[in-house]
């Protein structure tokens, strides 16, 4: 079961990385995903900043058992008609501690 709490967090990762922002895009994250890289941003941005500027739909798929962490699998569907993406994110401590977006394969 997904807290409505979670979704926010998942909006706010997509708003900051269609706008280019990495500030926000770790504002909720814990140490270990703060050390992101703006470099490592920018390439998700390079990638997927204009699909996601263009429109996308958002699927939960389920979550995960995980001792550390609250493990939510998402699919990314883009406005455009392209492939779609597969979001794993990790909670943990209220904070997000992982986010992974790619391609399902």
């Amino acid at each position: 079961m997904v807290r409505l709490a979670r979704r926010p967090r998942r909006k706010k990762r997509f708003k900051a990385t269609a706008d280019d922002d990495y500030q926000a895009f770790l504002a909720d994250g814990d140490s270990r995903f703060k050390k992101i890289t703006e470099g490592q941003f920018q390439a998700v941005y390079d990638q997927r900043g204009e699909r996601l500027k263009a429109g996308y739909q958002v699927i939960f798929l389920g979550a995960l058992k995980d001792d550390q962490n609250h493990v939510t699998l998402w699919k990314i569907s883009y406005d455009d008609g392209g492939n779609d993406d597969l979001l794993r994110l990790a909670v943990s401590a209220g904070k997000i501690s992982g986010a992974l977006l790619g391609t399902p394969f």
